[in-house]
């Protein structure tokens, strides 16, 4: 369309480089002209210091303005890996948007647009500096940046290092954990005080596990953790922080045999599963002396991320296709006591989970009669969820009969009514429906759904009250059981 398009192409070292230019067209197109021109040097990458750099602007045209879709070039070497933040400070926020990207061989390690902070590995980084909003009256846009870095602190062979921590700033590690491995971090003081804890995986955004003085995360792959401390108060000159990091193997998970296992003190017991696909699975544990066990049952996933906890010996949870973990542990330890435990895993559908809990409708004394509910699906325990194509909230009840019997309800509202009766709320097809009724025009209003079918003895179904679309509200659900 005659306009101008800048590609530019970061390179540390002298190398040769292959540009491609094609253009979308149709059979009987005229050929595509254009002109291509090589800017050498294209720009000059400023070496960065840490600290701010002030007075920066984007590349210009030959009239002294903005130089649209060019960027300006930064470069910077570590000699490890770093903690490090990037600041960008336009002069004019309404004339430059910024957008930067930070670079290490060639491979984009993040993006920001005013500011980032994070791990940097050794070795040369680039970083590019672009509007990301252009206007032909932006005139000159000008900008400071500033990088700071901090070098992290590893711990030994032996998982133990020490570290100074100051007031209002965090002092870094960086642990390596394996996959299948569960880390145990730990850090003390000589004054017994807390040390605030928290994990960032290595290209996260945001800490995946917080704690005080001790935090436990497993690994589905192997990953480095960027764990940093703080305290808080007036540390004075700093305040020396002794550290541990142990690594225990989580032991594979069955989810069709017979787990066994033994809650040991501190540790507990750690698993690690896998699951083909989003899967409502619940374990059931059973301690090897009842009274000398206080189970707590906690599901994590993949991301080490904690999914849900349980005081009970029974913990139910969606969980998403992939590597999970199952930690076991003995709330009230006492030593020289039984702490064995098997646990067994249930597989169900994630569909169930709309089912469970759901109230009882009635069947009277004989199991025949008229019965009705008053019911609202705005403000229901059911969460508004995607249902069979439906976005509305819905309302579940559950219906067993103990003899053959022919059901018939009628669902009436001033709205848009839905009805479906499932047999293990997991149907995904029409066909696996026991019923289903979207608007029935028999009724005084149009919109009123109903539903006729018949149920063999001993046998539950699932009545899910919704509406079309984000229809809901107050709704009459009227049935019927004969035999």
């Amino acid at each position: 369309d005659g306009d101008d398009s800048w590609f530019e192409v970061p390179s540390m070292v002298e190398r040769e480089l292959l540009f491609v230019v094609a253009a979308t067209m149709d059979e009987g197109d005229d050929p595509v002209a254009f002109n291509l021109t090589q800017i050498t040097p294209n720009t000059t990458m400023t070496v960065l210091q840490d600290g701010a750099t002030q007075d920066q602007r984007l590349p210009a045209n030959e009239a002294g303005a903005n130089e649209a879709g060019r960027g300006s070039w930064y470069t910077f070497s570590n000699e490890g890996s770093v903690f490090a933040s990037v600041t960008i400070a336009p002069e004019n926020e309404d004339a430059l948007q910024s957008r930067f990207a930070l670079l290490h061989n060639d491979a984009v390690i993040d993006t920001g647009a005013t500011s980032w902070e994070g791990v940097l590995p050794a070795g040369d980084i680039v970083l590019a500096v672009l509007d990301d909003e252009q206007a032909e009256d932006d005139g000159i846009l000008s900008f400071a940046v500033e990088l700071e870095r901090s070098a992290l602190n590893l711990t030994d062979e032996n998982g133990a290092g020490t570290a100074t921590v100051i007031t209002g700033e965090d002092t870094n590690f960086l642990v390596d954990v394996p996959a299948g491995q569960v880390l145990h971090f730990t850090a003390s003081t000589n004054e017994n005080a807390t040390v605030a804890i928290s994990g960032t995986w290595v290209g996260g955004n945001a800490p995946i596990i917080r704690g005080d003085n001790m935090i436990w995360l497993p690994s589905a792959g192997d990953n480095q953790l960027l764990v940093s401390l703080s305290m808080e108060g007036d540390l004075g000159e700093g305040v020396t922080v002794s550290v541990q990091a142990t690594l225990h193997e989580a032991a594979a998970f069955s989810l069709v045999e017979e787990n066994a296992g033994e809650a040991v003190e501190n540790t507990g017991a750690w698993f690690m599963g896998t699951l083909e696909e989003d899967t409502l699975l619940t374990v059931t544990l059973t301690p090897g002396t009842a009274e000398h066990m206080q189970p707590g049952l906690t599901f994590y996933g993949a991301d080490g991320g904690s999914l849900a906890s349980s005081e009970t010996a029974s913990l139910r949870q969606v969980i998403s296709a992939g590597t999970f973990f199952v930690h076991v542990s003995d709330r009230e330890f006492v030593a020289e006591e039984d702490q064995s435990f098997t646990a067994n895993a249930l597989v169900q559908s994630p569909g169930l989970l709309v089912c469970l809990n759901s109230p009882v409708m009635s069947t009277g004394e004989n199991g025949v009669g008229d019965f009705e509910i008053q019911g609202n699906t705005v403000g229901s325990e059911v969460a508004v969820q995607p249902l069979y194509g439906n976005s509305s909230p819905i309302q579940v009840y559950s219906l067993t009969v103990t003899a053959d019997t022919q059901v018939s309800i009628n669902m009436e509202a001033a709205w848009d009514t839905k009805l479906w009766v499932v047999d293990d709320c997991n149907a995904e097809r029409y066909g696996d429906w026991v019923a289903y009724n979207d608007d029935d025009y028999r009724g005084a209003n149009a919109y009123d759904s109903a539903v006729s079918f018949n149920m063999a003895a001993n046998t539950t179904v699932f009545v899910i009250a919704g509406g079309f679309g984000t229809s809901s509200g107050a709704y009459t659900l009227q049935y019927s059981l004969e035999q």
